[in-house]
């Protein structure tokens, strides 16, 4: 089996499969709220180049100034929907998803170099097939581009410091790969690098030589950009910008928690469940490197490269849980550092061994007992509410599972060892993954998109009339982009009727929210979407209030709108 990852042919069956992974069916669900529809309706402001090339400067939202984010994922997502003269669900993961695919392809070349193609190739599939790097790289999402720029850095810094290539090249990359990196995240794509390289060499003890590694050339490509963008953005900007986008979004997130505040000790139950299955191989990382990389008399450059990889992952980790905003996805950038581990260490243990220990069979055998039967239990019982799970998805995770048991058992048979057993492993890993992607999420669509509420809330007002948003904000963009009306965001729901009273004619409101300020004593309900605590309604003014000029105007609405208006589940 050692034999046959060696090759180049399994380092394409690798790319390959990430792609089919990542690219298949990319625009077969809408955009799930809250973060996809919203930075797709960013990116289709952009694109749509209203403004000119301010349009790529400063960054606008329902026509409104958006302070939150750099750039550049957005104009490249502008960029792939230009040729089709929209920003479609595919073309705004595009970026995401390329970036996905680059950074495995990186994960084999790299990992080629720095341990030989058969630990690179399982490093490759392993950063494929972990469970948040495919969900991620699938959405609407800016944190693996952000993951991409920060490895292509920190492989300039290593090509720079081993010496590999031209020296001014290697340093080109990593300053210029930072300076994206800003431009697509802000300074954390500075920050994380940086101090990775600090860590590292101050573990190697070589302090000294930081200051080659950050020329004033070097600071120019890193620094300049992100400054430059500042700059341009608030001269565009209305007053304020300046405190929005950089103190209390950066400061106020990191120090504060003014967004997805979660304790220090978030990341230590969060880790291990985003890189399953093949957390269930950090064991393995730890006794191989205690036994093996770091024992007295290891060869040193293995034990280098080791410590450079766990300073990557170590400092992001550390730096991630002193910030008091934190999101899983925060970790992204050091998966393709955690793959390489992984990878080498399962190589190095399980390269002699005939086959994986009993024990690991029969786990393995549970385990996919056990993902078979929910898979069949989520297409035979109502366990989700309003989700209508095909048979054909449960039917494709048991044939996986099935010919990854398959092929497990011929590893066994052909003597390809435990190495192939580990591959089989990540063949049944690939498909039941592409399974969920393509069968199971079309089947969450209707109660995760909010494409039904702005069809029915577009459906009773003409074009370039607003929509009232009540008590929403984060499903703002949705609203803008799928009913491609502008949003009036209305920030508490006692103020519905003075909306109304001002000239609105539509709007969405949660259920909960419109009973409570008894709305329905002068608004009416149009369209309720979704059920329970979700449940969302869209309203119109009682004609009563309106007068009688408004009442016939309503009511030409409500016949030319009957089938819109009709998606109440």
């Amino acid at each position: 089996m050692e034999d046959r990852l060696t090759g180049r042919g399994a380092q394409a069956l690798v790319l390959a499969l990430a792609s089919i992974l990542l690219l298949a069916r990319l625009g077969g669900i809408d955009l799930w709220a809250p973060d996809e529809p919203r930075y797709a309706q960013i990116a289709e402001e952009v694109r749509a180049f209203e403004r000119g090339p301010a349009s790529a400067v400063l960054l606008t939202l329902n026509g409104h100034p958006y302070d939150q984010k750099p750039p550049l994922y957005f104009c490249l997502a502008a960029l792939a929907g230009a040729a089709g003269g929209r920003v479609t669900e595919t073309a705004a993961r595009l970026p995401s998803a390329l970036a996905g695919i680059a950074l495995v392809a990186l994960v084999l070349a790299w990992g080629s170099r720095l341990f030989g193609r058969c630990a690179a190739a399982l490093g490759g599939a392993i950063l494929a097939t972990a469970v948040l790097f495919p969900y991620m790289a699938r959405r609407t999402q800016i944190d693996l581009v952000l993951a991409l720029f920060e490895s292509l850095a920190l492989l300039g810094f290593w090509r720079a410091d081993r010496g590999i290539g031209s020296r001014r090249a290697s340093l080109a990359l990593l300053h210029a790969s930072m300076g994206l990196a800003v431009l697509t995240k802000g300074p954390v794509g500075l920050l994380v690098p940086s101090l990775v390289i600090v860590a590292y060499l101050v573990w190697e003890r070589r302090p000294a030589a930081l200051r080659a590694v950050f020329p004033p050339w070097g600071l120019a490509l890193s620094l300049l950009p992100g400054i430059l963008w500042v700059a341009l953005a608030i001269a565009l900007a209305p007053q304020g910008f300046f405190e929005g986008a950089v103190v209390e979004n950066l400061y106020g997130r990191f120090f504060l928690g003014t967004s997805k505040a979660n304790p220090w000790y978030f990341f230590f139950g969060v880790f291990p469940l985003d890189f399953l299955p093949w957390s269930l191989l950090w064991p393995v990382v730890w006794i191989v490197g205690r036994r093996e990389i770091f024992a007295p008399g290891a060869p040193d450059e293995p034990r280098r490269t080791w410590r450079f990889l766990l300073a990557w992952v170590v400092v992001t980790f550390v730096f991630f849980s002193i910030s008091t905003g934190k999101r899983n996805l925060y970790l992204l950038p050091c998966y393709p550092a955690v793959a390489l581990l992984c990878g080498d260490a399962a190589y190095r243990a399980l390269r002699r061994l005939p086959a994986l220990p009993r024990a690991v069979g029969r786990s393995a055998a549970g385990l996919a007992i056990a993902i078979g039967t929910a898979a069949l239990a989520a297409a035979a019982l109502p366990l989700f509410p309003g989700v209508d799970v095909p048979f054909a998805f449960a039917a494709a995770v048991i044939a996986a599972l099935a010919a990854g048991a398959a092929l497990w058992r011929g590893a066994a048979i052909r003597g390809m060892g435990a190495l192939g057993q580990l591959a089989a492993a990540l063949v049944a890993t690939f498909a039941v993954e592409l399974s969920i992607f393509t069968l199971l999420f079309p089947a969450l669509d209707a109660q995760k998109s909010p494409r039904p509420l702005a069809l029915a809330a577009a459906a009773l007002s003409p074009p370039g009339t607003p929509i009232g948003v009540v008590e929403q904000s984060p499903v703002v963009g949705g609203i803008a982009y799928y009913s491609h009306r502008p949003v009036a965001e209305v920030a508490y729901a006692d103020d519905l009727r003075s909306f109304f009273d001002g000239g609105g004619r539509v709007a969405v409101i949660r259920e909960q929210a419109f009973e409570r300020v008894h709305g329905e004593q002068y608004a009416e309900i149009r369209a309720r979407v979704r059920s329970g605590k979700r449940a969302t309604l869209v309203v119109t003014p009682r004609t009563s209030i309106r007068g009688p000029a408004a009442s016939a105007e309503a009511t030409t609405m409500t016949a030319e709108s009957d089938g819109a208006a009709a998606v109440r589940p």
